[in-house]
């Protein structure tokens, strides 16, 4: 057994061996497959994390993708506003929807395929001829980024900061 199947096993004894053993080097392996994985190993005491299956089933670019992600959750930890933020972002549904096709009142959104496509096409061309889109403001993506409110943590902070 592999990867995210013994990640479980691997975390507990991680967590276990780091308990044991304070501050001895750790390699965790087993099912690390993303950087917030990664990030709960050394959460759990490893020093480092071996990164096989990701690979084996990608490319080697994907180390890189790791320590990526990895930077960004450090960075997310200095950041208060950002502390109660689950990783994942609220659905915007007119994002999903083309911004012309309006829904029939009291009747769903069509599909998007067989006949209903092109019906779709048709409204879209119509409503197209309507009302022009919306342009985003003239400052849109302008804003300036929030600054951290505390140090962004390295990965020597984080190592053992669940045990």
């Amino acid at each position: 057994i592999s990867g995210n199947a013994i990640r479980p096993m691997a975390l507990r004894a991680v967590s276990a061996i780091s308990k044991a053993l304070p501050g001895y080097p750790i390699l965790a392996t087993g099912g690390a497959d993303s950087a917030a994985v990664s990030m709960q190993f050394l959460h759990a005491g490893a020093s480092g994390v071996q990164i096989c299956s990701a690979v084996q089933n990608q490319d080697y670019t994907v180390v890189q993708d790791y320590i990526t992600g990895l930077q960004a959750l450090l960075y997310m930890q200095s950041r208060e506003d950002l502390s109660d933020w689950n990783g994942q972002s609220r659905p915007i549904e007119e994002a999903r929807e083309n911004p012309w096709v309006k829904p029939y009142p009291g009747k769903h959104r069509l599909p998007d395929f067989g006949p209903y496509h092109k019906q779709k096409e048709h409204l879209a061309a119509e409503n197209r001829k309507k009302e022009p889109l919306p342009m985003p403001p003239a400052n849109f993506g302008a804003r300036p980024s929030p600054q951290p409110s505390k140090a962004i943590p390295s990965i020597n902070d984080v190592v053992g900061a669940a045990v």
